[in-house]
């Protein structure tokens, strides 16, 4: 028997190759779509969106840890893919969408 993150690993690889959407490992359910088949299915703006979230989190974790961890470094080169083979995504002007969500966030919540 495998341990930590090599069991996750199994238990997702053995639930996709049965065709499941789902699975549950150590008492959480899990759904078997990698990043990458998600990508596929967003618009531009989702996936500029979901790959700074990703790295985001990449982020977040190392600072608390010092640590890279494979899983989210993995979810974020699948997005960064995604926005990069995706010319109307690279197209978007992050920052500048970013800014003017965050104002109108600010007038609604005044």
């Amino acid at each position: 028997m495998l341990n930590g993150k090599k069991d996750f690993r199994k238990a997702f690889a053995d639930a996709k190759k049965s065709g499941a959407k789902t699975f549950t490992y150590e008492g959480k359910k899990y759904r078997t779509q990698t990043a990458e088949e998600k990508a596929k299915t967003m618009s531009p703006n989702q996936k500029l969106d979901a790959y700074y979230k990703a790295y985001s989190k990449e982020q977040d974790h190392f600072i608390k840890t010092g640590k890279l961890s494979k899983s989210k470094s993995e979810v974020t080169r699948s997005y960064q893919n995604a926005v990069v083979s995706d010319p109307k995504a690279l197209s978007i002007d992050y920052d500048s969408r970013h800014g003017q969500r965050n104002a109108a966030y600010s007038k609604k919540t005044k």
